[in-house]
């Protein structure tokens, strides 16, 4: 040891503010602050573990390199994307903290941890971009000790693609017929990025395409195409997004398909550009819509255009400004073009003692066709104050019922009517709160209360009370009484206050064991039509922490009948799910349908999914989606089978670079395919 370095040999151990080194040898430059270890080398920390012969680490930076490495890569190390360890092995490694990257030359990337791995790439340089990507430099494929192929580029598996594979998706489907498709992401720079699509299917022939996103400091720019040259089909997708300053920023979309290998071809075109500003205070947007359908039946197209700017005026007053247009046109129809504008003014205040609305709208249909059956309500000015308990200092009305009260004016035209005509009303709102009127027995009243006076003469009063009585019977059972009463008188001249009636009253009764059970059962009667709403009844129970059952149905009083009876059994563990909803309808006797959803795991390897419905109807299956997994140590193997819409297929991926797990069901999203027949469900 001088004053300037440091020797040490036999296990020597050196930390640092990320990194803990172990080294047979190990000298510090003291001056320049790095160190030279030697021997088994280990560094350990930043959710990496690399070995090596030789590593040079400055101590301040925190930048190192080693010989000779093999590198352990844990998921944690990235922020997303990788859900397996990698190994990386090579004859040097590199890592920059500056640019939060790792470097490894003549390497191979795994991960499979295996002394012979299943799987790995080995190239001849392998950069790690964290949370982004990891790059192979035209690596070669090999599977079980044996050579594949080689990339003629460089292969990068993103670390947020979920729709990316290495080796190709082999299935059968009634669009397709066979199909044998490929994913493989590309890189031209750092910032530009995509993935290159390649399918060869029975029926529609070659398809060839590509995702490209580029990345700058101002613009992020994506562009797709895809092409079927056999089907005369081509499809692409343009985006963009221009940060033109802290405060301005554009949006433009474009997508254009087309298709000439059916019965009948067609072309479709859609545009969309927006420019938006965020201030302090404010808040513009500006956007125009375009779009342009031509197929053999005819042709139509559509513009827009909108603009909207919000103004803050301090802590308490708002204003907004509104405007809309569209024009549609249509060939081969009497009414070929629907144009139509629309404009908006809403100030806002809020005052310590009232709310204050005024607002202005005026919509119009230019194009004088009323087509798609043309409506408007416009309101030449319109204004309203509000205040409520808060706002009056905690009054209530008769010194318990919270209270809000709204005044209106405003002048109004309504379309296609032509209806003009002043409104001046109050509307009132007491209660909603819930109160005690024993021990066991709570109350809630809500009453509404308005009145609108019109200048042509016509005046129209409304009331509305809902009451709640709810009982403790005993520790488990609950009743509950409701009433609804609705009531509208006067006339009004305005669509908009049109107001309809009720009066009704309705009874449940609930037996409630937290955890265990719940048993309810409800009907009611209408005063009006003076006929009983049906009677309800649904039951739960809980048999264990692993078992539930739920069972409903219905019986109509009018009609003397049963509605059908719904009975599901859930059945949930550690390795095991099943979901199984039995449909019977008690009046027929006929069972209607079965729908299951399960997902079974056969010790660490296996796994199988089914989801599907059969019809008691039809006698026949309706739908049936069933996928088997196989854990084969670092990738995933699996073989699916789906009968709607008719589809087979075998992948094979990678564990530690999951692609988009396809949901099981209708289209890939989970649904269950309705079954013929049934009855009301409530």
């Amino acid at each position: 040891m001088t004053e300037k370095a440091l020797a040490a040999e036999g296990h020597v151990i050196i930390k640092t503010d990320e990194y803990t080194l172990h080294a047979d040898t190990a000298e510090v430059d003291l001056d320049n602050n790095v160190a030279q270890l030697r021997g088994h080398v280990v560094i350990e920390g930043n959710n990496q573990r690399t070995e090596g012969d030789s590593l040079w680490i400055n101590l301040d930076t925190q930048a190192w390199k080693i010989e000779r490495q093999a590198t352990k890569v844990e998921p944690q190390f990235f922020t997303e994307g990788v859900e397996e360890p990698l190994y990386l092995g090579g004859r040097e490694g590199d890592y920059d903290p500056a640019t939060d990257i790792l470097k490894v030359l003549d390497g191979e990337g795994t991960s499979c941890d295996l002394p012979n791995p299943h799987y790995d790439l080995q190239s001849k340089q392998i950069t790690v971009h964290p949370g982004d990507y990891v790059t192979f430099e035209k690596p070669s494929l090999y599977l079980l000790g044996h050579r594949i192929f080689r990339y003629p580029f460089n292969l990068t598996m993103s670390l947020k693609e979920r729709q990316q594979s290495i080796l190709p998706e082999f299935g059968r489907d009634d669009v397709d017929g066979y199909y044998l498709k490929l994913a493989l992401l590309y890189m031209l720079a750092p910032n530009s990025t995509g993935v290159l699509r390649l399918q060869e299917t029975q029926l529609r022939g070659l398809g060839l395409g590509f995702d490209h996103a580029l990345e700058t400091p101002h613009h992020t720019l994506g562009f797709s195409v895809f092409d079927e040259p056999s089907q005369g089909a081509l499809s692409t997708r343009v985006n963009d997004t221009w940060r033109m300053s802290q405060s301005l920023t554009s949006e433009f979309s474009n997508s254009y398909q087309a298709n000439s290998g059916y019965s009948a071809s067609s072309s479709t075109m859609s545009n969309d550009l927006t420019f938006r500003s965020a201030e302090a205070s404010s808040d513009t947007t500006l956007g125009f819509t375009q779009s342009m359908t031509d197929s053999d039946s005819g042709s139509s197209g559509r513009f827009g255009s909108t603009f909207s700017h919000s103004q803050r005026l301090g802590s308490r007053t708002t204003w907004n400004l509104r405007s809309t247009y569209t024009r549609a046109t249509f060939s081969g129809s009497e009414a070929n073009q629907d144009e139509e504008l629309s404009e908006e003014f809403e100030l806002r205040h809020q005052a310590n003692a009232f709310d204050l609305d005024f607002a202005m709208s005026n919509q119009q249909d230019l194009s004088q066709t009323s087509a798609g059956g043309f409506y408007a309500l416009n309101r030449l000015p319109f204004l309203s104050l509000t205040t409520d308990s808060r706002k009056l200092g905690g009054w209530k009305a008769f010194g318990r019922a919270y209270t809000k009260m709204t005044l209106e004016m405003g002048r109004y035209t309504e379309e296609p009517d032509g209806t003009q005509v002043s409104r001046l009303s109050w509307t009132g709102d007491f209660g909603g709160s819930e109160y005690s009127l024993g021990p066991t027995t709570k109350a809630r009243t809500t009453v509404r209360l308005r009145q609108s006076f019109y200048d042509d003469g016509d005046a129209q009063y409304s009331g509305y009370f809902d009451g709640q009585l709810r009982h403790q019977i005993t520790k488990t059972w609950t009743e509950q009484l409701t009433y609804d009463y609705t009531a509208t008188r006067g006339v009004s001249p305005l669509r908009l206050d049109y107001g309809g009636q009720s009066n009704e009253t309705r009874v449940s009764f609930a037996r409630v064991v937290p955890d265990r059970s719940r048993f309810t059962i409800d009907s009611g009667y209408d005063l009006i039509s003076g006929q009983f709403f049906d009677i309800r009844a649904l039951g739960e129970l809980r048999t264990s922490e692993h078992l539930y059952l739920r069972m409903q149905t219905s019986y109509s009083i009018q009609l003397g009948q049963w509605y059908p009876l719904v009975l599901k059994v859930t059945q949930a563990s550690a390795h095991s799910y099943a979901d199984f909803t039995i449909n019977y309808d008690l009046a027929q006797q006929q069972l209607t349908t079965v729908s299951a959803d399960t997902d079974f795991r056969f010790g660490p390897w296996w796994r199988l999914e089914f989801v599907g419905s059969y019809s008691g109807f039809t006698h026949q299956i309706d739908q049936a989606d069933v996928r088997l997994t196989r854990d084969l140590h670092c990738m995933l193997g699996q073989i699916s089978y789906s009968t709607y819409p008719r589809n087979f297929n075998i992948s094979i991926g990678i564990k530690a670079f999951p692609g988009l797990e396809r949901a099981l069901g209708i289209g890939g999203n989970g649904a269950y395919l309705p079954s013929a027949g049934g009855g009301t469900v409530y």
